[in-house]
């Protein structure tokens, strides 16, 4: 009986091993050519805080893995879709710029034909720069005859944040004139305020509190915070 068991135990294996499917191939994504142009649009940068219209591109070489990108954006406050930010800051301005080098694999078995330069994985280090200008309202004295009145005088200052993050990213292909390049990074940041004051100003110290979890420098016009992203791209390759 021990060896009718281990006999049909031997004959089971076998059989499931010959039903065993091949591993599946992937199929080269049938572009025509390979693109050397991906138009992009960053539709996240619209919720956040600084709201801007960012829209962008990618130099892809037909040689290497290398590939340059750059993204550029502005916007206004008053577009914010946060109420509280729209009223607190009505006047405030943003614009960002970022730029990267890209790397993408090419030599991993079973995905290397969906590694195709600028359609598969890819590491990247990105270097950025967002500024926003802000105005704050000061209460000046100002001589009247014998008197003093009260004036309000408005104030410009910006925050300039400049950084860089060391990026993974993945592009999903949806058809040929379509994908979403989606992303996440860590690296960090310098904050810089700069006003016509030569002491902080209680404006700039309540922006601080605001935006700063990583509050390591209170009350310093110049600020250093590890810096965090992720996001996606709506990109058109040509």
């Amino acid at each position: 009986m021990r060896y009718i068991l281990i006999f049909c135990l031997i004959i089971f294996q076998l059989d499931s091993f010959g039903q065993r499917k091949p591993p599946k191939e992937y199929k080269v994504p049938k572009f025509g050519h390979q693109p050397f142009l991906v138009l992009k649009l960053s539709p996240q940068d619209l919720l956040l805080n600084n709201n801007a219209f960012v829209f962008g591109g990618e130099i892809a070489p037909p040689f290497g893995k290398f590939s340059f990108a750059l993204d550029y954006g502005k916007g206004h406050v008053r577009n914010n879709i946060n109420a509280d930010i729209r009223n607190d800051f009505p006047d405030q301005t943003n614009k960002i710029i970022r730029g990267e080098v890209r790397g993408y694999f090419s030599d991993w078995y079973y995905f290397h034909s969906l590694d195709m330069k600028p359609l598969g994985r890819y590491y990247a280090l990105e270097f950025f720069q967002n500024t926003n200008n802000r105005s704050q309202t000061a209460e000046v004295l100002v001589p009247e005859g014998n008197q003093f009145k009260v004036v309000e005088n408005k104030i410009p200052f910006t925050k300039t944040s400049t950084g860089f993050h060391i990026k993974y990213g993945k592009n999903f292909i949806i058809s040929r004139f379509f994908m979403i390049d989606t992303y996440l990074g860590i690296g960090a940041r310098m904050n810089k305020y700069t006003d016509q004051s030569e002491n902080i100003t209680d404006e700039i110290a309540l922006w601080q509190n605001q935006e700063s979890k990583y509050f390591w420098q209170p009350l310093q016009k110049t600020q250093y915070q590890p810096s965090f992203t992720a996001g996606f791209r709506l990109c058109v390759p040509l």
